[in-house]
């Protein structure tokens, strides 16, 4: 069924400021030591959620990440960034950009540059995003003011059926770097290649044809979520099954985090779980039968996870 949306969802003002990032993850803050493996730890995640006092311009974004969701195939979503100074002088958008720029859209962005916001006051950035393939999608927004900078995660989707196996991971706070990983025959986490994860993003598992290989869609670096890995086809049916496990893999003050992995088999939603994780805790979540296309929650708690945290090909 085709669905085109084409309202606008203006969510609520929170009192955060975000300031998100697309940096790798670093050896300051996993003992990985690994070099030429990409992630995302060490991130500039400064975050204030006090009013500013100081006679200063003060950035404040809501909401830090969007995920559109599933989208058909051509059609197009929209959501609504809210810009607010929480400071006490004039504030400034100096610029508002997109890495990528191709399936997400700015609404009037250039006519919005240059826009001087009151203290408390408010502006309005709509953005959409377009479902052009079955791969999905990924992008980074950028808000640049005299007030600070903030980076808003943009992830889509088209809709899940479009998928044999699709995995989805979030979490409730920000300031905190959770990470999704599917592992083929039992392999351990981060054993190249048969853990898909950060570094691992797009492995090769010897299927035929790149669609039956599972793929990273979005490794969220500083809270909330949400991680995608999906494989297209392929996946039941196939010979050997498919290990879920969530990482913490690294607590940047966020402290405790209620992780909920949602597992959707051919577009039907399969499992669903929540657990509360520690920084550097291991959740072993279920395994995915890909003879009969049925998950099974291990039904265990998180436990800390003593083992390499950057991918490595076993000697």
């Amino acid at each position: 069924m085709t669905r085109t949306w084409t309202g606008l969802l203006c969510l609520a003002l929170a009192t955060t400021t975000v300031s998100c990032s697309s940096a790798s993850k670093s050896a300051d803050s996993a003992d990985s030591g690994i070099p030429g493996s990409t992630g995302d730890a060490d991130a500039d995640t400064d975050t204030d959620t006090d009013t500013d006092t100081d006679g200063s311009a003060l950035l404040q974004v809501d909401p830090p990440s969007i995920d559109f969701g599933s989208v058909a195939l051509g059609s197009t979503a929209s959501e609504v960034v809210t810009i607010e100074n929480g400071g006490d002088a004039d504030l400034e958008v100096t610029g508002l950009t997109l890495a990528e720029g191709a399936e997400f859209a700015l609404t009037a962005a250039a006519s919005l540059e240059g826009t001087v916001l009151a203290p408390a006051d408010q502006l309005e950035l709509t953005v959409s995003y377009t479902a052009a393939s079955s791969m999905g999608d990924a992008d980074l927004l950028t808000i640049e003011t005299t007030g600070g900078t903030a980076e808003v995660d943009l992830v889509g989707e088209t809709d899940r059926s479009a998928y044999e196996v699709y995995v989805q991971l979030d979490w409730d706070v920000n300031d905190s770097d959770l990470d999704l990983h599917v592992a083929t025959d039992g392999a351990e986490p981060f054993v190249l290649p048969d853990d898909c994860s950060y570094c691992n993003p797009a492995p090769d598992w010897g299927t035929t044809g790149a669609e039956a290989n599972p793929r990273v869609v979005l490794d969220n670096r500083v809270g909330y979520g949400p991680e995608v890995i999906h494989v297209e086809t392929g996946a039941t049916g196939a010979t050997g099954d498919y290990t879920v496990r969530v990482h913490y893999f690294d607590d940047k003050g966020g402290g405790d985090a209620a992780a909920t992995v949602r597992v959707w088999v051919a577009g039907v939603l399969a499992w669903e779980g929540t657990e509360t994780l520690e920084g550097r805790d291991m959740w072993e979540v279920g395994v995915l039968d890909s003879t009969t296309g049925s998950f099974t929650a291990t039904g265990t708690s998180p436990e800390r996870w003593t083992g390499r945290t950057t991918c490595y090909t076993p000697e």
